[in-house]
């Protein structure tokens, strides 16, 4: 590559940062802290080499760690250097040390592209970085590069000291207070315990934070009694909100909504304040109720979570078109940061008029489920006879094991409480075997939780099959008055796993159902693809002549010079006309209508577009008079 050119007075911008702000306390003490130790440095190096600090980055406070190439938490500071390197207000970005500008690849190569396609140079202090030449170049990005192995060496470490102190049963350090234990993080708060403490805490006047003692409440035992009421049958939203009368507030002193209250209980390290079994029981309650429940308002979409784009594999919103009819759309910034969905699938939702039932993404996976039921059980039978014959005895197990937890957790008690375990590295040894079999043996215990779970949501699941299996040939008619969510549970129920929505030629938003693709889980495990029109459809097809005539009539209207557009409207028209007659009179072909047929198709189509489609039909109808396939023209007295 070329260097830049050298400008008169190189524009200076200096980048500084620290993670943490006043960790170490240096303003207390009267020390430089560490952005002003590199501010005096950078600005030594400016005035040696020559140049204006037109702008000054500060970090006080901001990770530049990155997860998985995402950064942590964001930097406004940082994405300001970006913009102003883009907007070409700056020759040379001047950094510390490279850990100090960026953790990871991401922001690392976006500065490094920003300066190249706008004549910028990256500039170390003190490890004789300059990428105006291809060398400095290379050693940036080695530089980056290990500054990146550097914090992945740090992660490690750290989740494997969280780990080992979970194994130990104890809280690591750092974090947020766990709601019913106190802040050793090992000692429940329970009547009859220890419940004054000395914490940090700011004074009323301001001030840095001083020791007090404060009195907790007794957490320990509510969360017990909230673990037994669920177990009993009471609803999450009754707790809470007798939490709330009482005073029972969160550690960041917030009252617990329906979320933090299934965390609390569900939080593996509450298992020794509940125990094993109530434990197991109210998780296995809470998450069938987490996700069989309606979150926030009532569900308007049927399919909103389960629908996906086939262009960019996004979850479509429901979202509603130009003409105010709901439908499943591909937005771009979809989860806020802009960068998600490509904006270029839209499906309307249901049926607005006599369009093709089948074609509508609402249909498809009614009419996928209706047939699903009548083949469930013909498949249910083969899962069973493929399936083994034992049955496993989950909670048997779970017993099993739990018994082998608590004989190595006696062991381990008696080997750290023997005066001669911290001086006895064989003891040492042995202690740490047994504390990894616990860890081992708690992730079984997890797995059988799951385990447990899923067969509890499959009974959920066979119940509701059930129910709407018993209806037999109403469940149509009652599929109608039922809301989207009791839709919805049913369809879940019956294995429906993801939809997707691809591109179509026909048009955006109109019927297709070659471009749904509809997933479904059989009672066997097995995943099962269908695309195009769904087998349990009732809906009648047109009258294959309306095809053939229709294709015709187009080719005529190209050649007199009508526009695509017009071409495709008055198509549309046609189209609604044969799909209401097929519904209403199917023995009609096109030369069969009758004034009083297409006014009564005028009557149940929208009235925003009965005015194009009339004149479609009107222009088709007098074609197939002067090709001699029609001896009148049905739109004539019909409005």
């Amino acid at each position: 590559m070329t260097a830049p050119a050298a400008h008169p007075s190189p524009r200076v911008g200096t980048n500084v940062r620290r993670s943490m702000k006043g960790a170490i306390g240096y303003e207390e003490l009267g020390v430089e802290s560490s952005v002003e130790r590199q501010m005096r440095d950078c600005n030594a190096w400016v005035e040696r080499e020559g140049g204006a600090v037109v702008a000054t980055y500060e970090e006080d406070g901001y990770s530049a760690w990155e997860v998985k190439g995402v950064p942590r938490r964001k930097r406004p500071e940082f994405e300001r250097l970006i913009r102003d390197v883009e907007a070409g207000r700056l020759d040379v970005v001047l950094y510390w040390r490279i850990d100090r500008l960026a953790r990871g690849y991401k922001n690392g190569f976006r500065l490094l592209w920003a300066c190249q396609q706008n004549d910028a140079r990256i500039v170390s202090v003190t490890e004789g970085v300059d990428t105006g030449t291809q060398a400095g170049e290379r050693m940036f990005v080695m530089l980056l590069d290990q500054a990146k192995a550097y914090s992945d060496r740090i992660s490690a470490g750290v989740r494997q000291y969280h780990e080992a102190m979970r194994r130990a049963g104890l809280r690591p350090r750092g974090g947020m207070r766990l709601f019913g234990w106190a802040p050793d993080g090992s000692t429940p708060l329970q009547a009859g315990g220890q419940l004054t403490w000395r914490l940090k805490r700011k004074p009323p006047n301001g001030g840095p934070r001083v020791e007090v003692e404060v009195a907790l409440p007794p957490e320990a035992d509510h969360l017990r009694e909230a673990a037994q009421a669920v177990v009993d049958g009471v609803s999450s939203r009754s707790i809470r909100t007798d939490w709330a009368a009482r005073g029972i507030l969160t550690t960041m002193g917030r009252p617990f909504s329906n979320r933090t209250l299934r965390e609390v209980l569900c939080n593996p390290r509450n298992e020794a304040i509940l125990g094993p079994e109530l434990y197991a029981q109210v998780g296995i309650v809470l998450r069938g109720r987490a996700r069989h429940a309606q979150r926030g308002s009532d569900r308007v979409y049927l399919l909103t979570g389960l629908a996906e784009c086939g262009r960019c594999g996004y979850r479509l919103r429901g979202v509603h078109n130009y003409q105010k009819k709901p439908g499943y759309g591909c937005q771009p910034g979809l989860d806020g940061s802009g960068e998600r969905g490509c904006g270029g699938i839209f499906r309307l939702a249901g049926p607005d008029g006599p369009a093709p039932p089948r074609g509508y993404v609402d249909e498809l996976a009614r009419d996928d489920l209706f047939y699903r039921l009548e083949c469930r059980p013909v498949e249910v039978a083969l899962a069973r006879a493929s399936a083994d014959g034992d049955q496993r005895n989950l909670p048997g197990e779970r017993g099993e094991l739990k018994g082998r937890y608590d004989e190595l957790a006696e062991e381990l008690a008696e080997l750290e409480q023997d005066p001669e375990f911290k001086s006895d590295p064989v003891k040492q040894a042995t202690a740490h075997g047994k504390a990894l079999a616990m860890g081992r043996l708690t992730a079984s215990m997890r797995e059988i939780d799951r385990l447990i779970r899923e067969q509890n949501d499959q009974l959920h699941d066979d119940e509701v099959l059930e129910e709407a299996i018993g209806l037999g040939p109403a469940l149509r008619d009652a599929w109608e008055t039922w809301d989207p969510q009791r839709r919805r549970d049913l369809l879940e129920a019956a294995g429906l796993v993801r939809v997707v929505i691809h591109e179509t030629r026909r048009g955006r938003g109109r019927p297709d159902p070659s471009a749904i693709e509809r997933f479904w889980r059989l009672p066997n495990g097995e995943l099962e693809r269908r695309v195009g029109p769904s087998p349990g459809s009732q809906s009648h097809a047109p009258n294959p002549d309306f095809e053939l005539l229709a294709s015709s009539w187009m080719l005529s209207l190209r050649a007199d010079g009508y526009a695509d557009n017009t071409i495709g409207t008055y198509r549309r028209g046609v189209s609604s006309l044969a799909y209401w007659l097929a519904e209403h009179d199917p023995e009609i072909g096109p030369a069969g209508p009758t004034p009083d047929l297409v006014r009564g198709w005028l009557a149940d189509i929208p009235s925003a577009t009965a005015g194009s489609y009339i004149w479609g039909v009107r222009h088709f109808c007098r074609w197939l008079v002067a090709k001699g396939k029609a001896d009148r023209d049905a739109t004539e007295g019909a409005y």
